[in-house]
């Protein structure tokens, strides 16, 4: 049986969500006219070549290439529709996954239900959440990705070899569809050290990782003096 307790945290804990997928789609379907650097990044679709993702940014532009090669593809598949919406729809998606998956987080961390409510007020009815909701850029996908990297530590087990390698290639693929992926997959890594893994298995499951990056490091190495 529900107490009156749990379910009062189930309603306001609802009505929090709601509200921050109300507010996300608000201003998603407001439809306001591309800015600066959006209109910048769509300049640089407009190369018709494929690789151009992977070749620096003209208008001092910097984004992830497997974000920016999504984003061509919408672009070749809509651009006589409505471009302001869609390619605004992976920002407006991922901010609002982006809720269950943190939600999913203040459980798996937080057990008290006060401290889960304060917490999702804060991240639902963030003004700079909600706005990047609905801004070509990269950063709400940024958020999510984030999220789902520091949840996915739990579920990493190096002493099976297939959850190492789809983990380990996950990762690896990941950090070209985000900068800020680094800084979690680098949490996770110095985690499992603290946790004092085998070092061998380690190295094997960091391997692609690093390769990855290394090749991403080489490919975006003329952001590090912008």
């Amino acid at each position: 049986m529900f107490s009156i307790k749990k379910i009062l945290y189930f309603i306001v804990l609802a009505l929090i969500i709601v509200l921050g997928i109300y507010f996300r789609i608000k201003y998603f379907v407001f439809n306001r006219a591309f800015w600066g650097d959006e209109i910048a990044i769509l300049v640089n679709l407009q190369n018709p070549s494929w690789l151009s993702v992977f070749h620096p940014l003209s208008m001092g532009q910097s984004t992830p290439p497997l974000y920016l090669l999504i984003s061509k593809i919408q672009y070749t598949l809509f651009k006589e529709g409505n471009l302001e919406l869609v390619f605004r729809s992976i920002p407006l998606l991922s901010s609002i996954l982006s809720i269950f998956a943190f939600y999913y987080m203040c459980k798996k961390f937080l057990q008290n239900k006060l401290s889960r409510i304060i917490c999702m007020i804060i991240f639902c009815l963030n003004f700079h959440f909600i706005y990047f909701a609905q801004e070509f850029k990269q950063y709400s996908s940024d958020i999510l990705i984030f999220i789902l990297i520091m949840l996915s530590y739990f579920h990493i087990d190096l002493n099976n070899k297939k959850s190492s390698i789809i983990y380990s290639s996950l990762y690896a693929l990941i950090i070209w569809f985000s900068y800020t992926s680094l800084f979690a997959i680098g949490a996770v890594i110095t985690t499992m050290l603290i946790q004092k893994v085998e070092i061998k298995r380690l190295i094997k499951f960091t391997l692609p990782i690093f390769i990855s990056f290394i090749l991403f490091y080489i490919n975006q190495k003329y952001l590090v003096n912008s």
